[in-house]
């Protein structure tokens, strides 16, 4: 019994140095990003950085879009020409350049955005609504 007592006790011992050594790999790091808090797994961490990705690249194309139209607004009698203009584009000598990486996903976007900015332009009628509403 002594030794059944004694087995037991180096068991919980044991437990105790595990737990102790898993608590503290779960610790925070000292420059851990808020979005990592409360994370035990790899794959919740995986998660959490593809939604942070999603979200930094669907608020980058909304600033692109933002600043383009924008620009139009501010300049209401400049036909301002838009095609050909993408949130990645690099301009290298005198061209917009699209990496390569890009390029395959951006021609269904372009397709997808053609097809809206056509369906815009008969909600506007002839672009003077908009104008108008620019100027206030």
């Amino acid at each position: 019994q002594l030794d059944e007592h004694r087995k037991r006790r180096e068991e919980l011992e044991a437990a105790r140095a595990e737990i102790e050594r898993l608590t503290a790999a779960m610790a925070p790091g000292e420059n851990e990003h808020k979005a990592a808090e409360g994370l035990t797994t790899r794959a919740d961490l995986v998660k959490v950085i593809a939604q942070l990705s999603h979200d930094f690249v669907e608020g980058t194309e909304y600033a692109f879009e933002n600043a383009v139209q924008q620009i139009k607004c501010l300049n209401p009698d400049v036909e301002l020409v838009t095609r050909g203009m993408h949130v990645n584009g690099e301009v290298k000598d005198g061209q917009i350049v699209i990496p390569a990486s890009l390029a395959d996903s951006d021609d269904e976007e372009d397709d997808a955005e053609v097809v809206h900015e056509e369906d815009h332009e008969d909600e506007q009628g002839d672009g003077r609504e908009q104008e108008d509403r620019c100027e206030e």
